[in-house]
């Protein structure tokens, strides 16, 4: 996978596919262990997931606005048809027995979940599905919403609804929202060209202060952005 970092052509699909999954795991960690980390990761990605049959692509995902890397994962579904565990990956799928700095309890997994996409919406001009790539969309973000299984399909709705409205932000190339298979969250990948109007998001009707469209829908909301630093693709 090392050569993912300097090849600007890779670029993996945010699958529309119902036979996909998408793993999503966001590790805590302060930023002079974040390069370390994402060299353990391709190591393990290319070493052990290029080796899995189920593996379809990654994009590992530095986080600049505090500490932290991301893998952002997509596997195909059992092909016996057996069920997928709802509430974490399996050990096959998840980064954490690669990085060494999470065998100490120093720092933390934050968040390991398996998802579907629900919906995804690009600005005019750019094809559906949407591209992670170093090239065209090297900033990412997470849009992270803590709900319970009662109320992420309403949650779900209000993205509808309203998340579209935030393609108007210069830089901002699609939106694709993902909701957990155990209920329990949703998280908008938001993928950019460059972050130099992240501020006017903010300032959109819909996504300042109390006025936010999900602020009565989610028990908390946190948003990541990220630096794509590596993507690999069986393809």
């Amino acid at each position: 996978m090392n050569s993912t970092t300097t090849n600007t052509e890779s670029a993996i699909t945010v699958s529309q596919d119902p036979g996909v999954v998408t793993v999503i795991e966001r590790f805590d960690m302060p930023e002079n262990l974040q390069g370390k980390a994402v060299e353990l990761a391709e190591s393990h990605i290319a070493r052990a997931w290029r080796n899995e049959p189920s593996f379809v692509g990654a994009a590992l995902l530095r986080c600049h606005n505090r500490g932290g890397v991301s893998c952002y994962s997509q596997w195909k579904r059992p092909s016996d048809g057996s069920p997928i565990t709802p509430d974490a990956p399996t050990a096959a799928q998840t980064l954490a027995v690669a990085l060494e700095m999470f065998r100490t309890t120093t720092y933390r997994r934050m968040d390991s979940r398996t998802y579907t996409l629900d919906f995804s919406k690009s600005v005019d001009g750019v094809a559906l599905p949407s591209l992670v790539s170093l090239a065209k969309t090297p900033g990412a973000h997470f849009g992270v919403f803590s709900v319970t299984r009662e109320t992420q399909n309403h949650l779900l709705e209000l993205a509808r609804a309203y998340g579209p409205t935030s393609l108007v932000t210069p830089g901002l190339v699609s939106i694709n929202f993902h909701r957990s298979l155990d209920g329990k969250r949703v998280i908008n990948l938001g993928l950019w060209s460059d972050f130099d109007h992240w501020e006017d998001l903010n300032k959109l009707s819909d996504f300042k202060g109390d006025a936010m469209y999900w602020e009565h829908a989610v028990d908390d909301w946190q948003p990541d952005l990220f630096k794509v630093v590596a993507v690999e693709s069986v393809n």
